[in-house]
Parts: structure tokens; sequence; C-alpha cells
């Protein structure tokens, strides 16, 4: 460090012999400047040679791997669930409920979780009633709550012992104009349909880590990808969501012989409300509870990153971001989906 003019100025010497003097590089005795700093930095290739390399490689694997991928999506096959323990949030009803039905009828333990006290007692009656033999417990939590998530944590090791299959399904649907919500709306969807995923793999991840097995899956929106007017906030919590996911996978992907999965899933609409009937106007139609749910189960059994429902139209919906955006705003209003307005978006 040195003082020039009473004022301190940090001095850092690089491997190659430069100096930085007050944020400029000192090369040869000659002062760089802010400018030609960064043209420097960012014009020059690292190991030009070595890239060449990895881009021909994955140039050569790219077919191949294509039909590969290809061939998983309908003739993979799927892993078996029986006897692990699978917590499903938001499973009093709707999705969830179905979900919690499903993994009971592959030989899972249940932990079904919502803030309805009421129906998902009346789920994991339904269960045990269903399936003789099948473990299912209630709890009460509210998702957007890091308290809340802790003591379901400890709840749920106390009854089940571990936690081998996650699924994050609470969430909430509302259609809002782009100017017409207040805050505590706002923080009530963000908490609830965003932030409620960092809380929750924040709390469950750790375990499944040290015992290097369990499955995380994130129930997304199409809407992460494919965006419709008087839904901001909803399309931004949701793409927020994929986006995590997609960070986590990367992150698992470098662990040495990693065998913890993530699976971010992106269906269409699915009509868990008679609301929504009577709120969205869609030309392509919504999805039943049933066909979504086994989806997502075939999906996770299969290991697949990303699960799309149906499995076109994340794919058509990329397609649309790459085309002219005349084009992608005509494909949408022949496609349309039209959501009305909530009179209010306000939480009490």
């Amino acid at each position: 460090m040195t003082r020039q003019n009473g004022d301190v100025s940090p001095n850092k010497t690089h491997q190659n012999g430069d100096v930085s003097t007050n944020g400029h590089i000192s090369k040869n005795g000659h002062c760089v400047t802010e400018k030609e700093r960064i043209t420097f930095q960012y014009s020059t290739i690292r190991e030009p040679l070595k890239l060449l390399i990895q881009l021909a490689y994955v140039i050569a694997i790219f077919v191949p791997v294509v039909l590969w991928s290809t061939w998983k999506l309908f003739f993979a096959s799927e892993k078996s669930v029986k006897g692990q323990v699978a917590l499903v949030t938001g499973g009093a009803q709707g999705l969830g409920r179905e979900l919690c039905f499903k993994f009971a009828e592959l030989g899972c333990s249940i932990a079904c979780v919502d803030i309805n006290d009421k129906a998902s007692s009346e789920t994991v009656e339904t269960i045990k009633n269903t399936f003789p033999g099948v473990s299912a417990f209630s709890y009460h939590c509210d998702v957007r709550s890091k308290d809340d998530i802790q003591k379901l944590h400890e709840a749920v090791k106390k009854d089940l012992r571990q936690v081998d299959i996650l699924v994050h399904n609470a969430g909430e649907v509302t259609s809002q104009y782009m100017t017409t919500f207040d805050d505590k709306y706002l923080d009530h969807m963000i908490d609830l349909n965003l932030k409620s995923h960092f809380w929750i793999y924040r709390e469950f991840l750790p375990e499944m880590l040290k015992r290097n097995s369990g499955h995380i899956v994130a129930i997304a929106s199409l809407a992460s990808v494919f965006t419709a007017p008087n839904f901001s906030i909803y399309t931004a919590a949701k793409h927020g969501v994929l986006a995590y996911l997609e960070t986590i996978q990367l992150e698992l992907n470098q662990r040495v012989n990693n065998k913890v999965k993530a699976s971010c899933v992106c269906p269409y609409f699915i009509y868990t409300n008679p609301r929504y009937i009577r709120e969205w106007d869609i030309r392509m139609p919504g999805l039943s509870v049933d066909k979504a749910a086994s989806s997502i189960i075939k999906g996770m059994r299969q290991d697949m990153r990303l699960i799309s429902i149906p499995s076109p139209f994340f794919s058509l919906a990329i397609f649309l971001r790459l085309c002219p955006f005349y084009i992608s705003d005509l494909l949408k209003d022949i496609f349309y989906v039209h959501l009305t307005p909530a009179i209010e978006t306000k939480v009490a």
C-alpha cells in the first residue's frame, strides 16, 4: 500500500511483473488505462487450441447424443422407488394429492405437506385405506416460512427417518395486470412460488448429499419460458425456479460419483381448481391432474433433468424465442392464452 496526496492506493504486483496502481496496470513503465485493460481482457481467448478441440468434440458427438436422448425419452427404464419416502408439498389437493396417491401405489411412504390440515388428513387416511401397509403422515407447513420448513424436517425424520424424494409442488396461480397489485401480494407470490424453493432445498439437500442419494423435483411451469399477458409475477417466479434448478443440476454434476438427482417440471396449464376453467381461455386444452402426475413420476423415475408436459411444448416455447418478435407475437396470438386479471390482487 502507498500513500499519495493523502490517499491510500493499493499497489498489486502481477505474476508477469506488471504493477497495478489505482486500478491501472503499469506495463514496462507505461500506465495502461482502464479502457485498454478491458479491451485486453476481453480480446484474449484463454487456451484457444484447447477450445477448438473441445468444440470439435461436441460437434462430433452431437448427433449420437441427440439420438440417444430421443431413444431414452420413449424407451428408458424407470428406477424403482419402492420402500422410499416421498415428501410432497401442497399434497392435500389437486396435483399434489394425485402425486401422493401415485407414489403410494408404487410402494412409497408418504409425507403429505400442506397448510390445509383437514384436507391433508383426509388425503392421508384415504391413502392408508386404499393401500394397506403404506405409511402415510400429514404435516402442517407454510413453505414461505424457514422456521416451518425446519420443524417439518425434524418431524419427518422422527416419523419416517429420511426423505428420499422431495417434490416441491406448493404454489399459487393467479393473474393480474402489470401494475395493479400491492406490495403484500407481490411478496406473497414471490415467497410462495420462488423463495420457498430456496428454503426447502437448503434444508433437505445437505442430508441427501451426505448419503449421496435422493431426488428433488421442482414443479415450475411452462410459463418459465412461455409468457402470457396478465401473468407477469407468476411467470417471473417460475422462471426463477427453472434457473435455480438448472444451477443445482450443474453443481451436482461437479460432485464425484454423484447420485443425487434433480428434476424441474414445466407443465402446461393444469386444471387443479374449478376457478381456472372460468378464468382461463386457452386454445390448446389444459392437462388433467392424472396426466400431469403420471408424466412427472415417469420423468422422475427416468432421472430426466427437465420434464416438459406435454413433451414437445418446452421445445416449441424455446423455438418462439428464436423467432423474430413479430412472428413470435403472431404465433402467440394464434395459440392464445387469455387469463382474466383478478379484480383485486391483494393479500390481507
